[in-house]
C-alpha cells in the first residue's frame, strides 16, 4: 500500500511541474506577414485578410505600391526596381529577422524580384493567383500565354502609352464576379489606371537566389484573369512546395478572405 501512495504522490509531483514548467514557457512569437497587392488594384484588397491575420497574433503589413491606392507617385518611368526597392524597403523595416512575403497577381512578380534581392530576409514566398515568372520573364508574356483571360481583350493604354486601362463595364466579370455586391462595388470605386511598363519589363532570377526561397502557390479555380490555364503552365515551369486550392475568382482576399486567411496562417507556422 505504502508503494502505491508513494507512486501516486510521484506522478503527482511531476504532472505539476510540467505544468508549472508550460505556464512559464513563453509563447512563440507569430511570423511578420507582408502582403503585396495586385494590379488595378490597392491596399483596401488585402483589408479583410489583414484583419483575419492581426485577429491570430500576426504582424501584419500592407504595402500601397506606387501609383496605386492614393499614392500620387506619376505612373510615367514607374519600373519594376522601384516596386522591387520598395517593397524590400517595407521588408527590412521589419524587426523579424525573416518575413512571410505574399503577393498577389502582378504581386507575385514583384515579391519574386524581392526575393532575388534579398533571400535571406524572406522564410517564404506566398503566390495568391499571382504571376510566377521564370527568368527573363515578363508579366506580359505570361499574360499573352494565357488562351482563356478575359482580361487581355478589355485592355487599352492611354496616349503615351503610360498606364493600361480595363474596360469599365468588363472590371466585375474578370477580377470579382464570385463576390457580393458590395465587395463588386467596392473593385469599381477603388479602380485606378495601371502604371504600363513594369509589366511589359524582364525579370531577372537566379537558383542561387531566388531559387532557394520556399514558395506556396494558391490556385484560384475560377479565375477569369489569370486563368487556370496560365496558372497550370506557370506552376510546371516552376514547381512549389504546396498548392492550395480555392473555388474563387481572381481575388479571393476579398470575396474568401475566411479561406485565404486559414491557408496563410498554415503556410506561416
Amino acid at each position: 500500500m505504502r508503494k502505491v501512495i508513494f507512486a501516486l504522490l510521484a506522478l503527482v509531483a511531476t504532472t505539476a511541474t510540467a505544468c508549472q514548467k508550460s505556464d512559464t514557457e513563453p509563447a512563440k512569437k507569430k511570423a511578420t506577414v507582408v502582403l503585396v497587392h495586385g494590379a488595378w488594384q490597392g491596399p483596401y484588397a488585402w483589408v479583410p485578410v489583414v484583419s483575419k491575420l492581426q485577429q491570430q497574433g500576426y504582424t501584419v503589413v500592407n504595402v500601397e505600391l506606387l501609383a496605386h491606392g492614393k499614392d500620387q507617385t506619376a505612373a510615367a518611368g514607374l519600373t519594376m526596381n522601384r516596386y522591387r526597392d520598395q517593397v524590400l524597403a517595407v521588408v527590412n523595416a521589419q524587426p523579424a529577422a525573416q518575413v512571410v512575403l505574399v503577393g498577389h497577381s502582378l504581386g507575385g512578380a514583384i515579391i519574386s524580384t524581392v526575393a532575388e534581392a534579398a533571400p535571406t530576409k524572406i522564410a517564404k514566398l506566398v503566390y495568391v493567383a499571382g504571376f510566377l515568372p521564370a527568368n527573363q520573364q515578363s508579366v506580359f508574356e505570361l499574360a499573352g500565354q494565357d488562351t482563356q483571360s478575359l482580361l487581355g481583350p478589355a485592355l487599352s493604354t492611354s496616349p503615351d502609352g503610360a498606364l493600361a486601362a480595363v474596360n469599365r463595364a468588363q472590371l466585375v466579370n474578370i477580377f470579382c464576379q464570385d463576390g457580393m455586391v458590395a465587395v463588386q462595388q467596392q473593385v469599381l470605386d477603388n479602380y485606378r489606371d495601371e502604371p504600363a511598363g513594369p509589366p511589359a519589363e524582364k525579370v531577372t532570377l537566379s537558383a542561387a537566389n531566388y531559387g532557394r526561397v520556399p514558395k506556396y502557390y494558391v490556385r484560384t479555380l475560377q479565375d477569369h484573369a489569370l486563368s487556370p490555364v496560365l496558372q497550370d503552365l506557370m506552376l510546371r515551369a516552376t514547381p512549389v512546395q504546396q498548392e492550395y486550392r480555392l473555388n474563387s475568382g481572381h481575388t479571393p482576399q476579398l470575396t474568401n478572405p475566411e479561406e485565404l486567411s486559414r491557408i496563410i496562417a498554415e503556410i506561416a507556422e
